[in-house]
């Protein structure tokens, strides 16, 4: 993902792809993983996180395999059209990662899960600046050995799943649906939703944007500039994640960290979009990627409190499901606005989410509907469970 990302703008201009193709791009990649994540989800719970996270990643080989031979703008869109269906990942990794923690360390684990991630943003944007030098498609090619390598170290070293409890199928799905219709599960969903509409716009159109309004050494950012902006973003995530969460456990409530992350990648937004500059690039890209840093982990870690173990993975499915819908829409809004040289009108819309969902959270926290909030509050499905066991 991390070589690929930065890149792909590019290799898609290289076929001839508009703006707005790239954001078709990316929503047909989207549009596969809405239609395959809630059943990788179930899948997942029934047979095990491992055994479906392998066929996750046998699939992102096989796409990433068909993209390096590519010769033409349709075979990219097939490619990525696999990827999309195949791709559980991140669902199923914070799933299992769930499954081994307790309900208090959920954010934390799913934190980890973030920061391998970002370890993957910070080395994979380097490998793919570094290897674009060679040609534009040296780096898809070293995107083919990572993935293989994932897959095996997955099938050699990973443990396998305690599948004692496995759910079973009507009354896992009444079970998920009565979850999603809590006072708590809906709140959290809204939140992500805002989440993930902004980032993907973002993420969709931000090379492009960088092309267009940036310089180094005489020349518009390109493949290399990027990828090492990605990779300063990474090191961020890890940083974050492996150090400054722990320290901010002790300043700010859980239940507030969305409420202060997502206004925080809004005014680092900002920032760089009404100053030019490299100077106000580098401070915007600091705060927009820390409050990306926090921000996902603390939405996956509330969603995950509204769902019994047994549905967690049934749960992050339908995160993933959520996750697709905003990134098969935001993209080609970001890439119709991109394609008009509408730079401002699409980072302003961006900011203007992301600092909704952070008034959303703060509403619910105040209102008391936010997973976490009060503990004498019945709505923190995992927190019922721990009592009666514990009764």
């Amino acid at each position: 993902m991390g070589v690929i990302l930065p890149l792909l703008p590019f290799y898609s201009q290289h076929f001839g792809a508009s703006p707005f193709a790239l954001g078709a791009l990316v929503a047909i990649f989207s549009l596969g993983q809405f239609i395959a994540a809630p059943m990788l989800g179930r899948l997942s719970d029934r047979f095990g996180r491992k055994l479906v996270l392998l066929g996750s990643q046998i699939g992102t080989f096989v796409s990433v395999v068909l993209l390096a031979c590519a010769g033409n703008l349709l075979i990219v869109f097939l490619a990525h059209i696999l990827d999309g269906i195949t791709s559980g990942n991140l669902s199923v990794a914070s799933a299992y990662a769930v499954d081994h923690s307790s309900p208090q360390n959920r954010r934390r684990a799913i934190g980890l899960v973030s920061a391998a991630v970002g370890v993957g943003m910070m080395v994979g944007p380097s490998l793919s600046a570094g290897l674009s030098r060679i040609s534009i498609s040296a780096p898809i090619l070293a995107a083919v050995l990572l993935s293989a390598l994932s897959a095996t170290v997955n099938l050699i070293f990973l443990p396998a799943d305690d599948k004692s409890a496995p759910s079973k199928g009507k009354r896992q799905v009444l079970s998920l649906w009565r979850t999603l219709r809590t006072p708590r599960s809906a709140p959290v969903l809204l939140v992500l939703a805002l989440f993930y509409f902004g980032f993907s716009m973002y993420v969709s159109q931000f090379a492009l944007f960088l092309q267009a309004h940036y310089v180094w050494n005489g020349a518009a950012f390109g493949p290399r500039e990027v990828g090492y902006i990605f990779t300063a973003s990474g090191a961020i995530n890890i940083i974050v994640q492996t150090v400054a969460m722990k320290k901010l456990d002790e300043v700010i409530p859980e239940n507030l960290l969305a409420a202060v992350s997502l206004p925080l990648f809004s005014i680092g937004l900002s920032i760089f979009n009404f100053l030019p500059g490299l100077a106000p690039l580098a401070v915007g890209l600091v705060m927009a990627s820390v409050g990306t840093a926090m921000t996902r982990p603390t939405l996956m870690a509330a969603l995950s409190m509204t769902s019994s173990p047994q549905q967690q993975g049934a749960i992050m499915g339908l995160n993933t499901s959520l996750m697709a819908v905003c990134n098969v829409i935001a993209p080609l809004v970001a890439g119709a606005l991109i394609d008009h040289g509408l730079y401002f009108g699409w980072a302003f819309a961006i900011a203007s989410i992301m600092a909704a969902g952070g008034c959303c959270t703060l509403v619910l926290v105040r209102l008391k509907k936010w997973p976490g909030g009060s503990p004498e509050s019945p709505g923190d499905y995992q927190t019922r469970a721990d009592c009666s066991r514990i009764a």
